[in-house]
């Protein structure tokens, strides 16, 4: 899935009849979440989006052929994945191409991994695997200030408690 970004993770069922609320992760929601539009979960299953609609500020999906609360259980957590759209801008990346970027420190020390990149309402986090566990960073230029996915690594400022 190397061209593939993750558009959103499905949440918990709304309702009886199929709908899941999302936790949107792309920039352009309209444009992803049109009737028809196709995404893969992280099993590989094809799912079709057959309604979407936002309610006060939660986007809640309806996919062709999901019709029970159960069958939206079973693809809770599941994350959607989309085609790659182009970026214009700088300095943001899609989540696949942090994800396993070494973590260093200001002298190029290896301090972990980016294993995970989670979207929250205040700003990003990165999840650092490091040898005494896993650690969340601000993604904020203060504290990543430097990104170079093709060294592939992303360096770590160096404050006390934060790794």
């Amino acid at each position: 899935m190397s061209d593939q970004v993750i558009i959103a993770e499905i949440g918990k069922p709304h309702g009886l009849k199929g709908e899941a609320a999302v936790w949107t992760v792309t920039d352009e929601p309209e444009t992803r979440y049109q009737i028809g539009s196709t995404y893969k979960t992280d099993t590989g299953r094809k799912v079709t989006i057959a309604g979407a609609e936002k309610r006060q500020g939660i986007w809640y999906l309806r996919f062709e052929g999901v019709d029970s609360r159960s069958e939206v259980e079973a693809l809770r957590g599941k994350n959607l994945w989309g085609e790659s759209l182009p970026v214009e801008e700088e300095n943001v990346y899609n989540d696949v191409e942090l994800i396993g970027l070494e973590a260093r420190d200001e002298a190029g020390e290896r301090l972990g991994e980016v294993v995970r990149v989670l979207h929250l309402p205040a700003q990003d986090l990165l999840e650092i695997k490091c040898a005494d566990g896993n650690h969340l960073v601000p993604f904020v230029a203060a504290l990543v200030p430097s990104v170079d996915v093709q060294g592939g690594y992303v360096q770590i400022a160096q404050l006390e408690g934060l790794l």
